[in-house]
């Protein structure tokens, strides 16, 4: 497997908005995430949905995109550090920005 990391956000720096859209009939998400510096679009189904409250409450979020699994879907994993607990969540696609 090759990780590529897109996105990091640990505290004292928050996700300042967080936006979730359903974008299609079969349930794909969009979820839009934004720090003061960065922007990240995802999109994915019920993975990406159980993970949004993890990512608000995260004192570490890391966001990667990983070739090479032999996974059709799901090659961006999203990994969260809530109190002494971690948690990995996958979706199907990710776009990142600098602000």
């Amino acid at each position: 497997m090759d990780d590529t990391k897109l996105f990091e956000c640990a505290r004292p720096e928050f996700i300042t908005r967080l936006n979730v859209t359903r974008i299609e009939d079969q349930g794909m998400l969009q979820v839009n995430l934004q720090t003061e510096s960065q922007h990240l679009t995802l999109h994915g189904y019920e993975a990406l949905a159980d993970s949004v409250s993890d990512m608000l409450m995260a004192e570490l979020i890391v966001i990667s995109e990983v070739l090479n699994t032999g996974q059709e879907f799901g090659t961006i994993r999203i990994e969260c550090w809530v109190d002494e607990s971690y948690s990995v969540y996958w979706c199907d696609s990710a776009n990142f920005e600098q602000t």
